[in-house]
């Protein structure tokens, strides 16, 4: 059971939640402000939206809309995944160049010592879960960016970002 609501998230923004129960089901729990009002604005942008088709590449290292869109026209949710992709691909390949330097000094001292080589390292649980991403799993990823281009699409209000940073 899920604590009772603050009165700030009773009368802040419209947040839709959908939570689990009990039978493997799922409950939407609705808080906040009603939904901002459908605009011709809105409803036409949703409309350019949803004949998108967003894909991070089987490799993980770039995302691009099969339809040519610009990314200036996508979703909110769409350039928030192309900031966020090439900050997780650095934090790979940054983890990736130190194991392999690391493992490569190791084998030094071995060689040194008359040690065969490390066996190649057998890829851990999480590693595996990737699936050969980049330290993400792209078809999760992909699931997932259509899930909420989907909710965005039955909410029927494009989300939106502050156009600034915080604290400017």
């Amino acid at each position: 059971m899920l604590p009772s609501p603050t009165d700030v998230e009773m009368h802040g923004p419209h947040t839709r939640y959908i939570v689990p129960v009990e039978g493997g089901d799922t409950e939407t729990m609705v808080r906040g402000r009603a939904p901002p009002a459908s605009t011709a604005d809105g409803a036409a942008r949703l409309a350019r939206y949803r004949q998108q088709t967003w894909r991070i590449a089987t490799d993980g290292r770039s995302i691009g809309c099969r339809e040519g869109a610009d990314i200036a026209d996508a979703s909110v949710i769409v350039q928030l995944y192309v900031s966020a992709l090439p900050i997780a691909v650095a934090a790979f390949d940054r983890d990736t160049a130190a194991k392999a330097k690391r493992r490569a000094a190791a084998n030094d001292k071995r060689n040194l010592a008359g040690l065969d080589p490390l066996p190649v390292d057998t890829p851990t649980a999480e590693e595996a879960s990737w699936r050969g991403g980049p330290g993400f799993c792209v078809q999760l990823a992909n699931l997932t960016l259509d899930a909420m281009l989907a909710d965005e699409q039955s909410q029927g209000f494009a989300y939106t970002r502050h156009p600034r940073p915080c604290g400017q």
